[in-house]
């Protein structure tokens, strides 16, 4: 396996190479093949420390820094040597809250939490010098910006009180056209007021698209513990709105390819699989002293990546396709677990804490490469047999 972990600690990253079994927190345990400082170059300090990082024709890692700076790095030199580095006036003063690379376009799309997003535009692997920054319609700060998938050139955002809003930002044709002004295609309203007849707070810190034909679905994490889920056919308000835990939720993902299921994490230690198809309508239970006993549906729990011993928050999750699942936080441990079965398959002590994943190889590959080197060697072992025999006499008559 293969992965890169950025490092809040140092602001660069590690390459990190280890076989399913490696445990660094056991002597009699394999132990990594190698970790690699990378990433270093152009100035590597927490305050300019890696926050977001993605692939780029699955040969560069480009990378947003906490100062909303870009740097794009080669993976398949030795040394991952830096291949340009852009700082932006424009965006100066801004936080980048998502990293989003469009390669059939070679472009990319910052979400900042000013509020803005920032288009830059590649050419020959390189960034342009310029940057064009859309305002967001609506005015206030944003903790999370998610591409559509389906559709380039439609995002969905949200923050603190500020309600889900999908938007169509740029025309995808041959090249990418900014519209003259941002198109609202949808704006949520909040859910109802709870048995208290209180307003219910907003606060979306991560969006998913889900697939859909005529409409759009999204899924929304929040720092109250909420998953919702919306379709644009159903109405404004969430369709479904589930009370899954009560620490802010700062990852979602999907369980690798299947958009029924998803991996969220909290600001505690927990990392757990829910379903969204498979609902447990009596699962969350309370009670108030006006309203009595209170129980609310929730997506079917269907387990916790917690081999190992997490402790403190995790803030990278990583699926490879849909074996493995990688994470990694504060205590500074990168942990690999099956996808499905949930064991833990690698630990590695990576000495600083970790922001994100870049999920490069997994050992199946090699396994696989193997096999076919095996039966490569046998067939070539049974034609020489075959070649060796004696032939056999003919009958005379």
């Amino acid at each position: 396996m293969r992965l890169i972990v950025t490092c809040d600690d140092s602001g660069s990253a590690k390459e990190v190479v280890c076989t399913p079994g490696t445990d660094t927190s056991k002597q009699d345990k394999p132990q990594p093949i190698s970790i690699t400082q990378v990433f270093v170059e152009p100035k590597a300090s927490p305050a300019s420390r890696i926050v977001y990082s993605t692939l780029y024709q699955q040969r560069y890692a480009v990378c947003c820094r906490l100062d909303a700076s870009i740097s794009v790095y080669d993976l398949e030199d030795d040394e991952k040597k830096l291949v340009c580095h852009r700082e932006y006036a424009e965006l100066k003063g801004s936080k980048p809250v998502s990293l989003h690379v469009f390669a059939g376009f070679d472009a990319l799309v910052m979400g900042l939490d000013t509020g803005k997003a920032a288009l830059v535009m590649f050419h020959k692997n390189a960034l342009e010098e310029e940057c064009k920054v859309v305002e967001l319609p609506g005015g206030k700060p944003i903790d999370a910006l998610e591409a559509c998938p389906s559709q380039p050139g439609v995002f969905a955002y949200g923050g603190k009180e500020n309600d889900l809003r999908i938007v169509k930002v740029f025309e995808a044709g041959k090249k990418i056209k900014l519209l003259k002004s941002v198109e609202v295609l949808f704006a949520a309203k909040n859910v109802k007021n709870d048995h208290l007849d209180l307003r219910v707070p907003i606060w979306i810190t991560k969006i998913r698209f889900l697939p859909a034909k005529d409409s759009f679905k999204l899924i929304t994490a929040t720092r109250y513990g909420q998953l919702r889920i919306y379709d644009t056919n159903h109405g404004r308000k969430p369709a479904h709105d589930y009370q899954v835990c009560t620490n802010p939720i700062i990852t979602l993902n999907f369980a690798g390819t299947n958009f029924d299921e998803v991996i969220i994490s909290d600001n505690k230690n927990m990392v757990a699989r829910h379903s969204l198809v498979s609902i447990d309508k009596k699962a969350f239970k309370t009670n108030s002293a006006t309203a009595g006993d209170i129980v609310k549906p929730v997506p079917r729990s269907l387990g916790k990546y917690q081999e190992g011993g997490n402790t403190g928050a995790i803030f990278g999750v990583s699926c490879f396709k849909d074996t493995f699942v990688a994470t990694g936080g504060l205590d500074r441990y990168l942990r690999v677990y099956n996808l499905e079965s949930r064991e833990l398959v690698s630990k590695v002590y990576v000495g600083s804490q970790i922001a994100d994943i870049l999920f490069l190889e997994g050992e199946e590959e090699e396994e696989s490469e193997d096999e076919v080197d095996e039966e490569e060697e046998n067939n070539a072992l049974w034609d020489e047999l075959e070649s060796s025999r004696p032939a056999k006499k003919q009958k005379q008559t």
